[in-house]
């Protein structure tokens, strides 16, 4: 075996490596407009924010038998700690997306003059910033959060 073929198998496997680290990556703060009726926001980059009040997300519920039992509630803080929020009532495709938010998610809603989420958008790819194992934080007081 001559000397340059090791070398050049250590080569091309550090090359590897390198390259497997590559990838497209995008933080995705949370954003609230309400003058535009409209919120978005990876969950992976609020959770990894280093704001106080930076979250997204939809609860889905389930309070009885059929659709018009199916809640769904979408909120959002901003890191300046403005709210959005709307409910999808009784609406099965609202409900059954929100059941595909998970913490790799990117998630944008919308809503109308009553607060009905009027479309919402879950987005998931391998650039969505992932949620980080943090160490813990002090937990903020409900009576700490921004006036809505």
């Amino acid at each position: 075996m001559t000397p340059w073929i090791p070398r050049t198998a250590l080569l091309c496997a550090a090359l590897c490596a390198a390259t497997a680290q590559a990838g497209l990556r995008t933080s995705r703060t949370v954003v609230v407009d309400n003058k535009s009726m409209t919120a978005s926001g990876s969950l992976g980059t609020a959770h990894n924010s280093s704001s106080r009040y930076e979250s997204i997300g939809c609860n889905a519920e389930i309070l009885g038998d059929g659709d018009e039992n199916k809640l769904v509630l979408c909120t959002a803080y901003d890191a300046s700690g403005n709210f959005a929020f709307c409910n999808g009532w009784g609406d099965p495709q609202i409900f059954d997306l929100a059941m595909h938010i998970d913490a790799g998610s990117f998630v944008q809603f919308e809503w109308d003059a009553n607060r009905n989420c009027s479309r919402l958008l879950v987005r998931k790819s391998s650039n969505t910033e992932p949620k980080r194992t943090l160490p813990p934080q002090e937990t903020l007081p409900a009576s700490e959060l921004p006036d809505s």
